[in-house]
């Protein structure tokens, strides 16, 4: 009987043991589908455009970007110019097709070099990486159609609304500045140089993505690209603006998000935010480039944090390149010309909450004027104290945004919810109003709901250029 109990006790055991290991493989061989499935569906996203990834080693955009043929619209072509060799393969060979398209292709940009500002053709073709890949294949086959669709593309609008169509309509209409964008999507930001070989997530690219830099807005530096005003006058704020379309007769709301760039976790969260909300940036962030890119990829407008002497300086430091009351004319202008590179197609310039430097009327002064004579805004997060200031920013020509209300000065949702009510309520009275944010994740998580509270209650979220049309047209 001890010999029957044994053997049964071993059988139930190895009976228990092989259940295990079966249950492990089982296990094993799910996560591994799944892991499969995942990484098929990440590539299948990038391919169809509904993700793009951006290299904060680089700068560069690795997917569909804005300006670029939808996937679907790449598909179509393609099929079509399959049928017509595929009908007559002998034919299209001997039919010199090729030298015919590339000559309209060369006779394009030459019309566009003719042309002071626009440089129309180098943005597309910089941007069109997978074709570039493509070119090495069907080279023998159908060279011709590849290169004919993006130039065709940029010849139809650019010579049209680069000349004067572009910085007048935003002023007046923003629906009609829709139009202006498209065919002056031109270059890449080559301004700062990220280090590290870091990734940033996938972001989802939007349909109504901001513009990238221009050549004929820029001006070459020892410290990088400085933005200035075009020959033909148009000033990079209103270039770089977001089109946008105003529905309805109500109050409109700007709201910027100021110290981006220095956390990882905050940026993205922030780049996920609502895309009429205006983020900035700090010039000393690592990657800030790739950052300000991928925020613009995402349909947001764009502006530099200013690191400007804090009221209680020297127990706070505005850093490096901070600029200083103390400091000579010259020395603030080398600080800031190494400020403005930092990044490319910005609308403005942000001043510090804890802003001490304003306060200095010839301080200010100065660098207004800097500020003014690039084309750019003037957003100060706190209201002027001394009448003169107040009344040279007020008598000014050049768009000067100054913050109605700090949303997050106490961190709490009812004190958030407050705030954003008494910026609600001063829209009312005045007809717009601006908010400033710092990027705490109980801001962010507020602001993530405006839309839908701003629709209900009849207010319409803006970017910030936007309210700088409304005063300065």
């Amino acid at each position: 009987m001890a010999k029957k109990t044994f053997s049964m006790a071993s059988f139930k055991r190895m009976l228990w043991h092989a259940c295990f290991f079966a249950a492990m493989l089982v296990a094993i061989a799910a996560a591994g589908m799944l892991w499969y499935k995942g990484g098929k569906n990440g590539q299948e996203a990038i391919k169809d455009g509904r993700r793009v990834i951006v290299r904060l080693d680089t700068g560069k955009i690795e997917g569909w970007q804005a300006g670029m043929p939808l996937p679907e619209e790449e598909k179509a072509p393609e099929p079509k110019a399959e049928e017509k060799p595929e009908a007559q393969p002998e034919e299209t060979k001997p039919v010199e097709l090729k030298p015919a398209e590339p000559e309209k292709a060369a006779d394009a940009p030459a019309e566009v070099k003719a042309e002071p500002a626009p440089v129309v053709p180098v943005p597309e073709t910089p941007v069109d990486k997978p074709p570039a890949e493509k070119k090495e294949e069907p080279v023998a086959e159908k060279p011709a159609e590849v290169p004919v669709a993006a130039p065709e593309k940029v010849q139809e609008k650019p010579a049209e609304k680069i000349e004067d169509k572009a910085p007048e309509k935003p002023v007046e209409k923003p629906a009609e500045a829709a139009d202006a964008p498209k065919p002056e999507e031109k270059t890449e930001d080559k301004t700062a140089k990220p280090a590290g070989d870091v990734v940033a997530g996938a972001v989802v690219p939007s349909v109504s993505a901001v513009r990238g830099v221009n050549d004929a807005l820029t001006e070459k530096s020892k410290d990088g690209l400085l933005p200035k005003i075009a020959a033909d006058g148009t000033k990079p704020w209103k270039y770089y603006s977001k089109s946008t379309e105003y529905k309805g007769d109500y109050p409109v709301i700007a709201i910027i998000v100021t110290g981006l760039g220095t956390s990882k976790a905050a940026t993205e969260a922030a780049i996920k935010l609502p895309e009429n909300i205006t983020l900035s940036f700090s010039p000393y962030a690592r990657n800030v480039e790739s950052w300000a890119t991928a925020a613009r990829v995402t349909g947001h407008e764009v502006m530099l944090d200013l690191p400007l002497q804090p009221a209680d300086y020297p127990a706070s430091d505005p850093g490096p390149y901070g600029l200083l009351t103390d400091s000579t004319p010259e020395a603030n202008e080398k600080k800031l010309q190494w400020l403005l590179s930092r990044f490319g197609a910005f609308t403005g310039v942000l001043t510090p909450l804890n802003d001490g430097f304003v306060n200095d009327t010839a301080a200010l002064a100065g660098l207004f004027d800097a500020v003014a004579r690039r084309g750019l805004i003037m957003a100060l997060s706190r209201d002027v104290v001394k009448n003169e200031a107040h009344k040279m920013l007020e008598e000014s020509d050049s768009p000067v945004l100054v913050a109605d209300v700090i949303l997050d000065e106490d961190l709490s949702e009812t004190s958030i919810n407050t705030r954003i009510a008494t910026l609600q309520q001063r829209a009312k009275e005045r007809g717009y109003a601006v908010g400033v944010a710092q990027n705490y994740p109980i801001t962010i998580k507020q602001l993530s709901a405006l839309p839908e509270r701003f629709s209900k209650e009849g207010f319409m979220l803006m970017p910030a250029s936007y309210v700088a049309k409304l005063r300065f047209k």
